[in-house]
């Protein structure tokens, strides 16, 4: 299907602009995270957005 393959084109040329090559990959506010971790790792970038007021949940 064309559109899935657009979205897969799109999807890779976002994350390669983060430097990803590969996956697990996450774009948190604009902060790549490259490689798996643990869900606190997550919340403790959330948290500290939304200390400094960069996002809002």
């Amino acid at each position: 299907d064309p559109k899935i393959q657009a979205r897969i084109d799109a999807d890779q040329k976002e994350a390669a602009s983060f430097g990803m090559q590969g996956t697990p990959g996450f774009v948190v506010n604009g902060i790549p995270i490259k490689g798996a971790y643990p869900k606190d790792h997550f919340v403790k970038i959330i948290n500290e957005l939304k200390k400094r007021g960069k996002i809002k949940l």
